[in-house]
Formats: structure tokens, sequence, C-alpha cells
């Protein structure tokens, strides 16, 4: 209470504080106004006080008369001409008093008796031009000068000749004082001008350094900027501010020309750009009057002050076409987008027509006042108008963010929904895979996963697409072996081409270090997604990969990947628009081609992330080429060399046996609503001997880990009345709960970025992304379930050194060939020819043709070792044994296959010769068939 009491005490002591200050400053202020206006006047009055000079003058002809002249005033005289004129000085002069002249573009002389007393001409000082600059003059008296006759010359070449403006006498320093007095104001207005639109100038920058936007505003303050340095270069008393005044005067005249053009961008940018074209005039004139008069004045030709009638029209024509298009936008009704600035403007056009006019009639003392207020309520309103704007734009981004989080949100529900419903298929079809032994099942199931993995990508491709709108999208760097990748996706590539009438071509630069640092997967994603296209677009001819690279610093090199075809091109005018999102180029032409439109927009962003470039050559009707280079740490400098070998050091690296476990005493939960996704777990881990408990939701979950210990429990999240979150919320606030510290991994199809760290904030020990992948599922497992648990079983593979033994086995002769493997099902082969025998027999004929063609590249794919094309060719020969009806040689077939695929060279070479020799015997066999 004794602290509260203090701090009212000192709060209350400050306002007292305050209180007194303002009225004390109120008393000071009051006071002065009281000394000034009611008590009496001690200024000192003198003869040197500043006041006219307001004698006669006469002018002095050419034959010597003389005639009476009115100053300030406009003396008869032609350009060029000296005029000289006439007065007798005071009977009474002081010596501190001085004469002021104001000269306007006049070379000057004053003389008194007969002496010249002073000079005036900037001819040896100014950059350009024939004139010299206005100036106050001033001419110093002395006693003795008092009653003598005082002779003023002047000479100018334009049409100021004759001019005469007030002269005073006084000290120097009161007439000073006088001028200030008389045109400060101006010289005030004109400073507080320059301050204000240097700060809003500042201002504007900012915005567009942050927004990277220009502001309308930022071209009204321009010509804010302009008018207020054409009125400071005016002033009267510059000479005392301004070291050179030439220079000065022409800025005067830049200004002036110049002004029409930030004028002109304002509106038309307030406008909305619908009279483009009309200020697209105004501002040409007002460059063409900028450059060639600047030319005019500096080569003296044509003087600024003589170009003003040209300068003068072009804010004319500004004028009247701004007031033509705000009069046709009230007609419209676009005012009232702008109806503050239109109003502004309005007031401004009013001060210009009275700042010119007032000029032509020789009101100087107006000079800019006019003009700057009108300015002023301009600004006024723009910066209301401005203000209006900022709010509309925040709204936007509001709406903006909202829409986004909306997106995010309909992207993880359409995530969840869709992927949910493609874990069963992909999962079920894995076991028809894994169980069915039927050939044609097989093939039915192989197209399932080939559907299933199409549509799983494109779910991928929209979501990556999300991510990197927002910025979510990071790359995840680790150690890779390039030719693993490159293998990969020569394979892949190999599977697009199917049976078009492509050839493929893989050609890897042996110096590129083997060994690299990266995002993989990204790199993965760009090249599938590269190769793709050039198959889709691609009818008959090559598509060729080409990796290559060069060193760009000590550690980095920048690794280049270019994808050549023979398809269909694309138009030069295209190009610019292929990256762009969702637009497919010819589509009337290409409407038979797979494809949304994504996958070339995707490459860009993950090429630029990575901080990479895309480059794109392409020939219409004859091809393209996309490269990317990306650049890539090094982690081992040797080069990558035989890519067979590189390949097999990797996998030893990275895999010495796959990873086959058992775990019969481990005991998991399983939670999800979905009761097939259940089903499927189930079959999944079958070979795993795990024990699995399913629940169908949060209740019966919570009810089962209180009656039983698990190893590890499997939660969805989407789940109805208690969902995955909820679920685990309640099992870890159950203290008496036996699985409270169990782990509990979120199984889910929310795979929005940032789904993992959100499952772990929330305190699940991992995410796991549905579809459900037996291999990535059996990862998980190992890893969270209990060592002790898990029972690892490697499946060894045959030693290198028998490949060398298993060559003398490809002697045909020495192998036996089983009457199963060359039979022949005549029904099977018409069931897959509609049993059309004419059909049937077209097909043996193909048959017997493609062994021929098939059997040396069979050849040569073995002699140089190239499993990929070896796979690519008992593939082909599976599918078209199959077709005829050898059953046996299609499953002889398929085995080829998956040996060519995982390089089971022991495999190849022990089983080579019954296999060659088998498919010669068969194409005999249906030869005499045919």
């Amino acid at each position: 209470m004794a602290i509260e009491s203090k701090s009212n005490i000192l709060n209350k002591c400050m306002k007292g504080i305050s209180v007194f200050f303002y009225g004390m400053l109120l008393l000071v202020l009051l006071f002065v106004l009281i000394g000034q206006f009611i008590f009496p006047d001690e200024r000192d009055r003198t003869s040197t006080e500043c006041q006219v000079f307001d004698t006669q003058w006469q002018q002095i002809l050419e034959n010597g008369d003389r005639i009476d002249v009115c100053v300030p005033g406009k003396i008869p005289a032609k350009w060029g001409e000296k005029v000289s004129i006439v007065t007798t000085l005071p009977e009474k002069v002081y010596s501190s008093e001085t004469i002021c002249f104001r000269s306007i573009w006049q070379d000057v002389e004053v003389y008194i008796d007969g002496e010249l007393r002073q000079s005036y001409s900037t001819k040896d000082s100014r950059p350009f031009g024939k004139n010299s600059a206005f100036r106050c003059i001033f001419v110093e008296l002395e006693e003795s000068d008092a009653g003598k006759e005082m002779i003023y010359q002047f000479t100018s070449e334009s049409k100021y000749a004759g001019t005469m403006k007030k002269v005073y006498i006084g000290d120097r320093s009161s007439i000073w004082f006088y001028l200030m007095g008389v045109y400060g104001v101006r010289a005030i207005v004109s400073l507080f001008l320059l301050m204000l639109s240097f700060f809003c100038i500042i201002i504007c920058l900012v915005y567009f350094i942050a927004y990277k936007k220009i502001l309308p505003l930022s071209y009204l303050i321009w010509t804010l900027f302009l008018c207020a340095l054409w009125m400071m270069s005016e002033i009267e008393f510059r000479q005392v501010i301004f070291r050179n005044i030439s220079s000065l005067s022409n800025v005067t005249y830049w200004c002036l020309m110049l002004l029409p053009i930030p004028m002109s961008l304002y509106m038309n940018s307030i406008q909305k750009k619908r009279y483009e074209k009309l200020y697209s005039l105004v501002t040409i004139y007002a460059v063409v009057v900028f450059v060639v008069g600047t030319l005019l004045q500096v080569f003296d030709v044509v003087q600024f002050v003589q170009q003003l009638p040209f300068v003068h029209f072009g804010l004319i024509f500004a004028i009247i076409c701004i007031v033509a298009t705000i009069i046709m936008d009230i007609c419209k009704r676009h005012i009232k987008d702008y109806f503050a600035v239109g109003l502004g403007i309005c007031g401004m056009l009013v001060s210009a027509i009275f700042e010119m006019a007032f000029y032509y009639i020789n009101m100087n003392i107006t000079l800019g006042t006019f003009l700057v207020v009108g300015l002023l309520f301009l600004l006024a309103m723009a910066i209301i108008k401005t203000g209006q704007d900022l709010l509309d734009i925040e709204k936007e981004k509001q709406k903006a963010i909202m829409a986004k989080d909306a997106q995010t949100k309909f992207l993880a529900n359409m995530s969840h929904e869709i992927r949910t419903p493609i874990n069963a298929v992909i999962g079920m079809n894995e076991m028809i895979l894994r169980e069915n032994e039927d050939e044609t099942i097989r093939g039915y199931a192989e197209n399932i996963q080939s559907a299933s993995n199409m549509l799983l990508e494109l779910i991928n491709d929209i979501l990556d697409m999300s991510k990197i709108e927002s910025g979510e999208l990071e790359l995840v760097e680790n150690t890779y072996y390039l030719a693993s990748l490159i293998k990969d996706e020569q394979l892949l590539l190999t599977a697009r081409v199917g049976g078009k009438a492509i050839s493929t071509k893989v050609e890897v630069d042996s110096e590129i270090p083997a060994k690299l640092y990266g995002d993989e997967l990204r790199i993965k994603q760009i090249l599938t997604n590269l190769l793709s296209n050039a198959v889709k677009y691609t009818k008959q001819g090559s598509v060729t990969l080409k990796v290559y690279s060069k060193w760009i610093e000590k550690d980095t090199i920048m690794l280049s990947f270019s994808v050549k075809d023979t398809g269909i091109g694309i138009r030069k005018e295209d190009i610019p628009n292929m990256f762009d999102k969702f637009k497919r180029l010819e589509l009337s032409r290409n409407r038979n081609v797979e494809g949304t439109g994504l996958g070339l927009n995707i490459v860009k962003q993950l090429v630029e992330q990575m901080h990479g470039k895309i480059k794109v050559e392409s020939e219409y009707g004859k091809g393209s080429e996309f490269t990317i280079s990306i650049p890539q740490k090094v982690m081992d400098k040797n080069p990558i060399g035989d890519m067979q070998q590189s390949i097999r050091e990797s996998r030893a690296e990275n895999r010495t046996s796959e990873k086959l476990f058992t775990a019969p005493d481990a005991i998991i939960l399983a939670v999800d609503d979905n009761a097939m996704n259940l089903t499927l777990m189930k079959a999944l881990l079958k070979r795993t001997k795990i024990q699995i408990d399913t629940a169908t939701g949060g209740k019966a979950c919570l009810e089962l880990t209180k009656q039983k210990k698990y190893d590890m429990i499997l939660m969805d999240h989407m789940m109805p009345e208690l969902d995955g979150i909820e679920t685990l919320k309640l099992l870890k606030a159950d203290s008496d709960n036996i699985n409270k510290d169990t782990v509990v991994i979120a199984l889910t199809a929310n795979a929005v970025e940032g789904s993992r760290e959100m499952y772990l904030e929330y305190g699940f020990n991992d995410y796991f992304s549905k579809p459900i992948q037996a291999d990535k599922l059996d990862e998980l497992l190992i890893q969270y379930l209990p060592e002790n648990l898990v029972h690892m079983e490697k499946k060894e593979t045959e030693a290198a050194e028998e490949t060398d033994t298993a060559e003398d086995d490809l002697n045909p002769v020495s192998q036996e060939i089983s009457s199963e493997l060359l039979a022949i099902d005549r029904t099977v082969g018409l069931s897959y020819c509609l049993n059309s025998e004419e059909i049937y027999k077209e097909v043996l004929t193909e048959f017997c043709t493609q062994v021929e063609t098939y059997l040396p590249q069979l050849e040569t794919a073995l002699n140089e070792k190239n499993w990929a094309e070896y796979a690519i060719i008992t593939h082909a020969l599976k599918g078209n044994s199959l077709n005829i009806g050898a059953s046996e040689f299609s499953k002889l077939s398929l085995e080829h296959e998956l040996a060519g695929k995982e390089e089971n060279t022991a495999f190849i070479y022990s089983k080579y010769g019954v296999y060659r020799a088998a498919l010669i015997k068969l194409a005999e066999e249906v030869k005499a068939m045919i």
C-alpha cells in the first residue's frame, strides 16, 4: 500500500509540473505580443532606414536630349539597346547608405558624377546564355555624393530590355531585411515544400523497398519538389544563399519544363491507365521542349526566357488533358475511384491558372503563391486517397491471408480424403502382387499400381505447389551417390517409354565427382518431370539424358542435366509462358497427352530454390532440349568413372542387405476409423509376425491401452468423436494408463508441409504419411520397436566371385530345355486375340520377327553388361510370349527382367544359356504353327 501511495503522489506531482509549464509558456507568449503591439515603440529611426528611392528619372536619348520616365516601369528600348537614365542624388547622403537596383536579365553600369561606381555582368562566370541573371545591385554612397548626378545604364537581349523595378535607398542590411520581409514568405514556403517533398520521397522509397511497388503519390511528390525548387530559384535574395545564380536561373526553366511529366504520370496512375495515350502526348511534348530548349540555350540560339510561351503551352496542354479526362471520368462514373484527388486537382488547376495570369500581367510578387496553395490542397487530398488505398491493400492482404489459410486447410483435408482411399488401393494391390502368381492378374495389378502412382504424383504436385507458393518448401540435403541417382532415372525413363518406338540414351561425363551433397529427392523430382515430358511429347525418335559438370569453387561443382528429345518441339512465342502453372501449350494439338500443367512450373521453382538455372532450346516440330544447372557440394572428388561400378559401391555403402525382420513378441496397436486400412496394416505386417490389435476409434483405443501394454501405437488423426490428437492428449494425461509413455506414431493422410512439426508439437513421437509404403513402414518399426524384440534376417546375395564361374554356363548345349518351357497354349493365345484366328496368326508372325530383332540386342546387352537394356528386352519378351500362349516362357522372361533390374548377374549368367536356347527353339515352334 505504501508503494502505491508513493506512486500516486509522484504521478500527481508530474501532472502539476506539466500544467505549470504550459501556463508559464502561455504567459511568456502573451507578454511578447503585448510588448510588440501595446508597449511604446523604442526602435531607432534614422535616415538610413530602408525606403523606396522615389525620385524623378530622365532617359538620355542618343542626341543628348532628356525625357522624363517612370521608375519602376517600362522604358522604350530595343533588344540589345543600351538604356541610360539619370537622376540627382539627395542633398543629404550618409556614408553608410546604399542604393539598391534590381536587374532582370540585364548587364548594368552605374556612374556618379561621371565616375563608374558599380558594374554587373555574368559574361565571364555564367555557364551559357546571353544575359545576366537577376540580381540586387548595391551602389555604395559617400557623403560627398550629395546632390550629384547618377546615371544608370543597362542593356538586355530579352523581353526585359528597358524594364525597371523599384529602387531602394538605405543601409545594405536594412534593404536586405526589407526584401526578406516582403518576399521571405515565399522563401519559407519553398523551403517548407522542399523539406516536405524530401520527407515524402523517403516514405515512398521505403514503401517501394518493402513492397516492390511504386505509390502513385510519389509522382505527385516529384511535382511538388519541382515547384519548390522553381520557387526557391526565383526568390529576390537568392544571391545571399546560392553561390552561382547564373546556373540557378537555368534551374527555374528546367523545373517548369519538367512539371507536366510527373503530373501526367500521377494522373495516368490514379486513372488506371485509361487515358495513357493522351498523357503520353503530354510527356513526349515536355521531353521535346526540355531537350530542344536546353540545346538552344546552351548554344546561345534562343534563350530560355524567350521559350517561356512553349513552356507554358506544355503546362496548359497538361491542364487541358487533366481536366478533359476528369470530365470523361465524371461522365463514366469513374470519378468515385479518386473523388478526393479529383477535387484536389480542380483546386490546383484553378491556382495554376491564376499563377500564369498574374505572371503575364507582371504581378510577380505572387510568383508561386497561388500554385503552392493549390499544390498543398492537392497533396492533402492525395494523402487521403493514398491512405484509403493503403487501407484497401491491407484489407486485401488480410483476405489473401485468410484465403491462404483456407487453402491450406482445404489441401490438408483433400490430402487426407484422397490419400485414404489411395492408401487402400495401393496397399491391397501390393498384397495381390506379393501373393498372386497368375500372370494375367499380376498384369492387371501392375496397371492398377501405375495408375495409383500417377494419381499420387498429381496430389504431390499440387501439395508441392502449395508449399512453394507459401515459402514453406524446404530442401533436405544429404550426401548421395550421383551414379545411383542416374541409374534410378534411367530405369524410370525406360519404364516411361514402354512400347513406344523411342530409343533412349544416357550419357554421363566420367569425370564428374562420384559423391555429392544436396537434395537428391528434389533433383530426382526435377529429372522425372523433364524425362516424363520428353517421353509424353515424343512419338518416335529418341530421348537423351546427358550429365556433366564444371568446377565453380574449390569444393563445389555446377551439376548440369540435359534432357533432349525429338518430339513436337515448342513455338518460340510459347517459350516465355511454358513455366506458368496450370498452363499447357497448344491444348488442341496435345489434347490426348496427360498432364495438369504443373510439372514445369514446379521444376522452375525447385531449380531456383536450389540457386540453379534452367534453359530451354527448341525447334518447332523437331524437338526440345531442357538444361538445368544446379550447384552441388562435392563430398568425394574421385570421378564417377564406370557407372556400374559406382552404383555397386553406393549400394554397398547404403545397404549391405535387405531389411527383412521378424518381431513375434512385439505387440502394436493400430487405430483407424477405416476398417480397410486396418486390414491392410495386418496384411503388410503378416511376414513380420508382429502381434497386432486394432481399434476403430479414440474411445476404443483408450480402453485397450488400459488393459494391455503395447510396444507401439499407430494412431490415425482424422477420426469421428475423438480424433488422434485428442486421444493422445487423454492418453498422456491419464497417469494410471500403462501406455502413457508408449511410442505413438501419427499415421495420417495429411501431407501438407509442416505436418511433421505439428504432430511432434502435439506429443507424437513421429509422423508417417499415407499411402503406406511397406519398406518405409518396416524402417519405422525397426527404428521404434525395442531392439530385443526385432530379429533381423539378411537375404544373402550370391558372391561376386561366382559371377565369373557362372559365365561357363552360357553354353546352351549343356543346358536342358524342359518341354513345359516350350509349351504354347493355343487357347490362351486366342483369348488375347479376341478369339480371332486371323489376328492370332498375325501375332505369331510378329513374335518371330521380334525374336530376330531382340536376340542380337540381348547378346549385346549381356556382353556390355547393360542390365537396364537387358531388363527392357526381357520385359518385352515377357509380354510377347504371353500373347502367343507361352505362359511358362513368359514367367522365365519375368525372372530375367527382375534379375536385370536388380543386376543379379549370378542368376543371369547361370540361366542365360537355357533362356537363349529356349527363345530360339520357341521361335522355331511358332514358325511351324504359322
